[in-house]
């Protein structure tokens, strides 16, 4: 009896070692595909939505060392993000924030950089009218203001404001759950609640830019929310 509880022990560490192996020699694949230096490359691009994925998957259980290498690749293809198909971007932002979720939540970040272009990935949503593309969005929407606290109702705004636009244009099967995760939101963040008053009583200066690439420079406050009326 004692040696096949002996037994059973080596078995657990030996799977235990194997499958950090395993996990290891998987991530390296991804990143193989991440660090191509054509995304345009017809393969690249057909490898790409699965790999990054993969790495949105499993970025909780790597070690900080990848962690640091994973980052800085996003962050150099989150910067020609919108070249990627819209499944390839919206996979990009979310292994980010998988990423912070997991070992690199101790890691000082200011998520702004991977805001920026989930803010700007919205509107390609009404044009590829995708409800695979809205999941996605939503989960890293989810990852960014539900599982963790934005602390500047500034951001929180803008996102209402675009996403609320989104909605307006969208199929009813990709509106719906837009607007859901919108009431979320306002739940969440009372200190956005103002956006539902009356355009009357708004008191701010300046106009709303729906069209900036910056969800702290479109003065979402100049003005309410009026596109929850119309949806």
């Amino acid at each position: 009896d004692d040696m096949r509880e002996g037994d059973a022990g080596v078995d657990k560490m030996a799977l235990a070692r194997n499958q950090a192996d395993t996990l290891q020699a998987v991530t390296l694949t991804y990143f193989r595909v991440l660090k191509s230096d054509d995304m345009t490359d017809s393969k690249v691009a057909e490898l790409l939505p699965p790999a990054l994925e993969g790495l949105a998957k499993f970025a909780h259980l790597i070690n900080m060392d990848t962690v640091v290498d994973l980052l800085d690749v996003l962050k150099k293809m989150l910067k020609r993000v919108d070249a990627l198909p819209t499944d390839a971007a919206l996979n990009c932002v979310l292994t980010a924030f998988q990423t912070l979720e997991g070992p690199g939540r101790e890691m000082q970040i200011d998520q702004k950089e991977y805001l920026l272009p989930l803010y700007n990935q919205l509107p390609r949503l009404v044009a590829n009218d995708s409800c695979r593309d809205v999941g996605l969005a939503l989960r890293c929407l989810s990852a960014a203001f539900l599982r963790r606290r934005e602390y500047s109702d500034v951001r929180v705004a803008a996102f209402v404001r675009r996403l609320s636009s989104v909605a307006l244009h969208a199929p009813p099967e990709s509106s719906a759950p837009i607007l859901a995760f919108v009431r979320q939101l306002l739940h969440r963040y009372p200190g956005i609640s103002r956006l539902l008053e009356n355009e009357q009583d708004v008191v701010a200066s300046g106009r709303y830019l729906p069209e900036s690439n910056d969800p702290e420079r479109c003065n979402a406050f100049a003005g309410s929310a009026w596109e929850l009326s119309l949806t």
